[in-house]
């Protein structure tokens, strides 16, 4: 009787360190089933693919946009995002802007002249291998809203011509130089499928002020959604350099969180009631 009662043990013993290992496995297995995954050697995407399925989607939530308006000056402000842009370049000022940038780990946009573009396309390579935004921002910078329309059309696709000669891609965003454009610069636009770029916050840094002074009135008017204006290029842009590195730690001091206008659009879309600003329709 002892005998076999110490076989039973010895058989159960056995029994149990046979199914932890099949256990185990079921479990393994369950869980890359659950995940989507197989036993094989699983795809991951590369970084090209990653930044073109966010471009996919930055861009179906441009259309989105444009079926109920023609422009953006701001977000909703549902989310704690803004968005830093900048005109006129690139100039020999854009370098020291992308280094500040770089080293914040700082996102931003810009809307770029054609004739300049020819001038510094390495630059513009520049910002495109950082991942910044790019977009229209004319070919010579003229008032849009003093040209006939088809003069206003010449203007965009030069510059987008200019922009593909320097290897580059635009992102489908317009900014009228002066704020000025009429009903042929929209009719253009919502022909081309670019939605215009306004702002809800202006540095004033083409008059050179003060950088501290700068940075201040700007975090003063900033809120979840603006959209600021600077520049990188047009003039003397060393206040604009100086002030952005105390803008973007106010920014983030205030938990608002810098990204490009298109991630802006997607992520904090305007308001279907926003009004067309004051001022702005000069023919």
């Amino acid at each position: 009787m002892r005998h076999e009662e110490a076989r039973r043990r010895a058989l159960k013993r056995r029994a149990i360190l046979i199914g932890v290992p099949v256990a185990l496995l079921a479990f393994v297995v369950g869980a890359k089933l659950l995940r989507g995954g197989s036993s094989g050697t699983e795809e991951k995407e590369t970084p090209a693919q990653l930044v073109a399925r966010q471009r996919a989607r930055e861009n179906r939530a441009i259309d989105r946009v444009l079926g109920y308006t023609t422009f953006i000056k701001s977000g909703k402000g549902r989310k704690r995002e803004v968005a830093l842009t900048f005109d006129d370049g690139p100039s020999e000022y854009t370098d020291r802007v992308l280094r500040i940038l770089r080293r914040t780990n700082t996102p931003a946009t810009f809307l770029v002249i054609g004739s300049m573009v020819r001038e510094r396309q390495g630059t513009l390579r520049k910002i495109v291998r950082q991942g910044q935004a790019v977009g229209n921002h004319t070919d010579s910078h003229p008032a849009m809203g003093t040209l006939d329309a088809v003069s206003q059309s010449r203007e965009v696709d030069d510059q987008e011509r200019a922009v593909k000669e320097a290897g580059a891609r635009e992102r489908r965003l317009f900014r009228p130089p002066y704020r000025s454009f009429d009903e042929s610069t929209l009719e253009l636009l919502a022909e081309r499928k670019l939605l215009m770029v306004l702002w809800s916050v202006d540095t004033s840094d083409y008059e050179s002020p003060d950088p501290r002074e700068m940075a201040h009135d700007v975090l003063n008017q900033v809120e979840p959604g603006s959209i600021i204006l600077m520049h990188d290029g047009g003039g003397d842009r060393t206040a604009t350099v100086r002030a952005l590195p105390d803008i973007i730690k106010g920014l983030k001091r205030r938990h608002l969180k810098p990204v490009t206008v298109p991630r802006l659009v997607l992520d904090d879309p305007p308001p279907r009631d926003q009004g067309m600003p004051e001022g702005t329709l000069k023919g």
